[in-house]
């Protein structure tokens, strides 16, 4: 059994090997397509995208407040402020 085993191994890895020397691939240069359309000598453009904010509210001593985080940065913007006082900025 252990003939077997041995026998069927050397079979693997030479059927392996030879299977890459045959159908291996020569490295080729390929031209790289610019990306979305542009010309790939001149730079991309900076596009500016605005900030995303969550709006969080909660009753505090029976007043509306509401709070302000920012989910571009992932950080408070405000602290806990009266509904009224927000809007009113």
């Amino acid at each position: 059994m252990k003939k077997e085993l041995s026998r069927w191994g050397v079979r693997c890895v030479c059927t392996a090997l030879a299977a890459v020397t045959i159908l291996g691939t020569s490295a080729q240069a390929v031209f790289a397509a610019s990306p979305a359309g542009r010309d790939p000598v001149q730079p991309a453009t900076v596009e500016p995208k605005a900030e995303e904010f969550q709006y969080y509210y909660r009753i505090y001593n029976g007043t509306l407040q509401i709070r302000v985080w920012s989910m571009t940065y992932c950080r408070w913007v405000t602290d806990w402020m009266d509904y009224d006082e927000f809007y009113d900025l």
